[in-house]
């Protein structure tokens, strides 16, 4: 604690933000687009279920009820 934290990375060495290889990117530079398949892990495959309302109709109510309370105060 006396010597303090020290000297930091900064952009040399292993904690900095140039450390690591080169980009494994498969698209050609200027082409918008990757040449590579999709993951079946991928967000855009991923299945959303349908929108419930429940929480919609339960905030109303509460929202009602607190106004109503509100508005006998």
């Amino acid at each position: 604690m006396k010597d303090g934290a020290g000297k930091g990375p900064g952009l040399q060495g292993a904690g900095s933000q140039n450390a690591g290889g080169a980009s494994t990117g498969d698209a050609e530079p200027g082409s918008g687009a990757t040449t590579g398949s999709p993951s079946k892990n991928a967000a855009s495959d991923s299945f959303v279920g349908p929108l419930d309302k429940a929480p919609f109709i339960v905030t109303g109510i509460a929202l009602f009820f607190t106004l109503a309370g509100t508005f006998l105060l």
